[in-house]
């Protein structure tokens, strides 16, 4: 007898979406057709229920597993798990800069500002400095006026320096005094070194070192200077030529009449003094280059007899410049007619006052040289010289910087 055919299996029941992710799936045995059977779960499974999560078999002891996650409505994020270390927040790629405060942008506008007009004046005071500078190197009247500055300052220095080492040196014995005396500071270097066990200070070393280079330079510059007056007589051609044909005021009243024939007097004696001077200083200076041979029949060199009577023509030409600046002082109140412009006028005084104190000061200090210079033992000494040759030759300076405008 044949047995009846198996029953087909139960269908499935449908199982939640989210409670299939928690548990496992789970299968049905099929029953005999004898005896219908229970189904039985299989091994290590566990009966799906209704029941709450709390209420459900725990693992064994053993086993760590993690606490079941709660169930999420649509839309919700699930909270970090507690076992798995918290991301460290960063900010996000599309979030907008922070705009900067409006204080703090019409600040930076105004120190911009500040900087452009800053760097404008100082770009439009270098451009003006080189302007006259080179206006003021073009000319060799103020050329002279400024080397002969610069090498009276760096004679200044060097005396000044050569007053501190005698009295750091002052108790150097006799002979090494008398070195430091002559203005030797080389050889007196030398003397302390031998003459003292401990060595010479560095300090001392670089002041003698400073001295005599300045006074190198200050010589370079005034062999210079008188190097480039050889053509001097050209320009004291140009002079005269420019004197004699100079109008003189014959229609004017007497007064001034008198006075301009008496300022061109004075004139071409100043003149025929500088003609004297400038070819006496030629001579000295090409036979001091060994250039020209002038000796006397002695056999002795000229060239001290030449330099000392230049010096003295030129004292001429100062005390001339004396009594010609006297003559325009008394005259300058009918110097200009009562028909000229005011303003004209006006400027015109401030340019000749100022041409007169120019004058006056220049040769203030050039008549002490000039006495020095024509003295074969000299007045001066060389701190006294180089002050006065800076206070002339920077009185031209300022007069050609004015001018270089």
């Amino acid at each position: 007898m044949s047995s009846p055919p198996s029953p087909s299996p139960p269908p499935l029941q449908p199982v939640d979406a989210q409670k299939t992710e928690e548990s496992p799936s789970y299968t049905t045995m099929p029953s005999t057709a004898s005896e219908p059977q229970q189904e039985k779960p299989p091994p290590n499974t566990t009966i799906p229920s209704a029941a709450p999560e709390a209420q459900r078999e725990e693992p064994p002891s053993n086993t760590i597993t993690p606490p079941p996650e709660p169930e999420l409505s649509p839309g919700a994020t699930a909270a970090p798990s507690p076992l798995s270390p918290s991301p460290s927040p960063s900010p996000s790629p599309h979030s907008p800069p922070r705009n900067p405060s409006p204080a703090l942008l019409s600040r930076l506008r105004a120190i911009l500002h500040l900087l452009k007009s800053r760097t404008h004046l100082l770009a439009h005071r270098l451009d003006t400095l080189l302007l006259r500078l080179s206006h003021l190197l073009s000319n060799p009247a103020s050329t002279d006026a400024l080397l002969s500055t610069i090498s009276y300052t760096l004679s200044l220095l060097s005396s000044l320096l050569r007053k501190t080492l005698t009295r750091r040196l002052s108790t150097i014995p006799t002979k090494s005094s008398a070195i430091l005396l002559s203005g030797e500071t080389s050889t007196l270097l030398a003397e302390i070194s031998i003459q003292t066990p401990t060595p010479t200070p560095p300090s001392t070393k670089a002041l003698v070192s400073i001295g005599e280079s300045a006074k190198a330079l200050a010589a370079t510059m005034d062999d210079y200077r008188i190097f480039v007056r050889l053509w001097g007589l050209v320009g004291i051609y140009t002079w005269a030529r420019g004197t004699y044909l100079s109008p003189s005021l014959r229609a004017a009243s007497p007064q001034t009449h008198m006075t301009d024939k008496l300022l061109k007097a004075i004139t071409w004696t100043q003149i025929a003094s500088c003609t004297l001077f400038q070819l006496l200083e030629n001579l000295a200076y090409l036979s001091s280059k060994s250039i020209l041979n002038l000796c006397s029949k002695t056999g002795e060199s000229l060239d001290a007899r030449y330099w000392i009577w230049s010096s003295r023509f030129w004292a001429i030409h100062v005390g001339l410049e004396f009594l010609r600046l006297y003559i325009i002082s008394s005259s300058s109140s009918s110097s200009s007619s009562p028909d000229d412009n005011e303003k004209e006028r006006k400027i015109q005084r401030e340019k000749d006052s100022w041409a007169w104190t120019r004058d006056l000061v220049t040769n203030l200090a050039y008549f002490p040289l000039t006495i020095h210079w024509g003295r074969e033992r000299g007045l001066l000494s060389e701190t006294g010289v180089a002050v006065l040759g800076v206070v002339a030759g920077g009185t031209l300076v300022v007069d050609a910087w004015r001018g270089a405008r």
